[in-house]
């Protein structure tokens, strides 16, 4: 455990870890300094390298090797850090969630294609466009399924965008989903914005790819309205 008393300054409460195995789990308050805390272990055998109650850099993995009373060494492996998990997909169609500090998985979801983007979250769901041609929207606790809706030709652009309570894809059209209930707004552009990005500031979207920046402007996105080309400008030399 991480004693508040040994670690002042840093801790204003003990922190408790957990054994799993050959693993020690220490889950200490977001944005605690990691590099110099000092351990309270106690174990049992003839020693301990190293040494308990010796302060240590937890940003990274800390071993610990614990010498038997029959000489025989156990080594245990102590991570460190916040509450947290890390999300992404595959080319086998699976959406994971992974502890962000052990990395042991949480929960996955197989999805009806290969997973390229990035997750985008919205609230607490997780949501991501697959290869067949639907969006995703997880909850990000336990990976349940909170809505699914349909994307005109498949999700093969970067990581979707999240504002005005929409959730906007691109590629190979441009896409824009009601964030809560995966309810198509409106689609456009079928088969011309494969591999860009889209951000949506205010009521404009602003997609790059290859040599192009398209800045497309919406009246009106709560009111349905499609997006209206503003104009382009070239991004070659």
């Amino acid at each position: 455990m991480f004693r508040a008393a040994d670690n002042p300054g840093v801790l204003t409460k003990d922190v408790i870890a957990k054994i799993q195995s050959d693993s020690i789990i220490a889950v200490v308050p977001p944005g605690t300094d990691l590099s110099k805390l000092m351990p309270d272990i106690t174990y049992s055998g003839h020693s301990m390298s190293p040494a308990t109650k010796t302060a240590q850099d937890f940003n990274g993995t800390v071993s610990y090797t614990i010498n038997a009373e029959d000489l025989s060494n156990v080594v245990y492996k102590v991570f460190t850090g916040t509450p947290g998990s890390v999300y992404f997909g595959d080319t086998g169609g699976y959406i994971y969630a992974l502890d962000a500090i052990t990395g042991r998985v949480k929960w996955k979801y197989l999805t009806g294609g290969p997973v390229y983007q990035t997750p985008a979250i919205y609230k607490n769901m997780l949501i991501v466009g697959s290869g067949d041609s639907y969006a995703y929207a997880l909850d990000t606790a336990k990976g349940k399924l909170v809505w699914k809706g349909h994307l005109d030709g498949g999700a093969d652009g970067e990581t979707p965008d999240v504002a005005n309570d929409m959730v906007y894809f691109s590629g190979p059209s441009l896409v824009a989903l009601n964030a809560a209930t995966g309810k198509s707004v409106w689609a456009i552009g079928a088969g011309y914005f494969r591999d860009v990005s889209i951000n949506v500031s205010g009521g404009t979207a602003y997609v790059m790819g290859g040599d192009a920046c398209y800045c497309l402007r919406s009246l009106d996105v709560a009111a349905r309205d499609k997006l209206h080309r503003n104009g382009d400008t070239s991004m070659g030399a």
